[in-house]
């Protein structure tokens, strides 16, 4: 059987529920923790029609919700394009248009950012999502 890393946190769910599995800062989660949150917004993207392979842009600072993105895009075999949070405007644009995403996830710190790119990223039918930092909460 073939083990990838979303089947990893899963696995270890389920073997170490209360173990960390990850920290940043002061704040951390535990495998029971990364996987439901995880699992949540798996669901919510898997709700918005994204197809296996389809490549998703990441908007965001270091955090555990990032984290919690990324292994929802393993669990749904989704590529991670994570974008330069402290790039310009342009740069950004640049970023998600050259790779190829068809959808940006972003915290809400950026949306100014997001707002400015809209015209061009909705003339290339680039669907948007903005994660609210409550959003993955239980």
């Amino acid at each position: 059987m073939e083990t990838t890393l979303g089947y990893a946190v899963m696995r270890n769910a389920r073997k170490y529920p209360h173990k960390r599995a990850i920290k940043c800062g002061d704040h951390s989660r535990t495998y029971q923790e990364l996987d439901e949150r995880s699992h949540r917004f798996a669901l919510a993207l898997r709700n918005l029609g994204l197809p296996k392979g389809d490549r998703v842009a990441t908007l965001s600072l270091n955090s555990l919700e990032l984290m919690e993105i990324y292994f929802a895009h393993l669990k749904l075999g989704l590529v991670t394009v994570p974008l330069n949070a402290w790039g310009t405007d342009r740069d950004v644009h640049y970023q998600i248009s050259f790779t190829g995403c068809q959808t940006v996830i972003f915290q809400q710190e950026f949306q100014s950012r997001i707002e400015k790119v809209r015209p061009q990223l909705l003339k290339s039918r680039i669907g948007l999502v903005s994660v609210h930092p409550y959003f993955l909460a239980a």
